[in-house]
C-alpha cells in the first residue's frame, strides 16, 4: 500500500461519514418539521425546502465530493490497470 492509496481511502472514509451523517441530519430534520409546516403552525414548506438544503444538502454534496477525490486519488494512473479498485 502507497500513500496515494492509503489518502485514497481516508479521504472516501471521510467523505463517507460526512454525507451520511449529514444525511441522516437533514432526514430527522425534515421528519420534525414536515408535521408544523403542512399544519400551518411553523414555517412554510419553501422555507423548510431552504433549511434542509442550506443545513443538510451542502455538507452532504462537500461529503460527495470528498469521497470522488478519493476515488480519484484511488484510480490514478498508477492504478488504471487494476480492475478491482472502486
Amino acid at each position: 500500500m502507497n500513500g496515494n492509496m492509503f489518502f485514497g481511502w481516508l479521504l472516501i472514509a471521510i467523505g463517507g461519514l460526512i454525507a451520511t451523517l449529514s444525511g441522516g441530519c437533514g432526514l430527522l430534520l425534515g421528519i420534525t418539521a414536515i408535521q408544523p409546516a403542512l399544519s400551518g403552525r411553523g414555517a412554510g414548506i419553501f422555507e423548510l425546502l431552504m433549511m434542509l438544503g442550506i443545513f443538510s444538502g451542502i455538507p452532504f454534496s462537500v461529503g460527495c465530493l470528498v469521497a470522488y477525490a478519493g476515488r480519484t486519488l484511488l484510480r490514478d494512473n498508477n492504478h488504471s490497470n487494476r480492475n478491482d479498485v472502486l
